[in-house]
């Protein structure tokens, strides 16, 4: 239904030299890889995948500072823009710099895929099962029940420098 509605509204403003819907597809990546400029307009989110896949890929990305999410990701100017929740005047604005400014771009594409980093899965595992063992002397059971919950993702931590996977 939203896509039949999003359809009708192109057709209504004359705008299908302006916009393509692409069709579903399961290799995402190639997608963002073909991208220079992420367009994230939602209204709420917990933490955005999508924002920090674009990311990751190195897309220059804008988007509503919306009640959680974009702002634990995007720092306004340096690998993005965060836009005021409602401002569509400025979205409008800052889309358009980032359309017309290759190197803009490129200066956040490359920002954002460093931002991303600190999202890695062997990184906040570390850190959270360093938090865990903070102050333990029980190392050898948390040891044996992460490193079973951690075989099954198969990530490779370290507990007191120790390789365990």
């Amino acid at each position: 239904l939203k896509r039949y509605s999003t359809e009708k509204s192109i057709q209504k403003f004359d705008l299908k030299e302006f916009v393509t819907i692409y069709p579903f597809t399961k290799n995402i990546d190639k997608e963002y890889q073909r991208s220079a400029i992420f367009a994230f307009v939602s209204r709420s989110e917990g933490f955005p995948n999508a924002l920090a896949e674009a990311m990751a890929h190195g897309c220059a990305c804008i988007s509503y500072d919306c009640t959680a999410g974009p702002a634990d990701i995007i720092d306004d100017g340096i690998n993005g823009f965060l836009i005021s929740e409602g401002d569509h005047e400025m979205y409008k604005k800052k889309l358009s710099i980032l359309m017309q400014d290759e190197q803009l771009r490129i200066r956040f594409g490359k920002a954002a895929r460093e931002k991303t980093k600190q999202f890695d899965a062997e990184k906040i595992t570390q850190s959270f099962l360093d938090f865990m063992l903070e102050g333990t002397t029980e190392s050898h059971w948390v040891y044996h029940r992460v490193s079973q919950c951690l075989n099954y993702i198969n990530l490779n931590i370290k507990i007191n420098n120790s390789q365990i996977l």
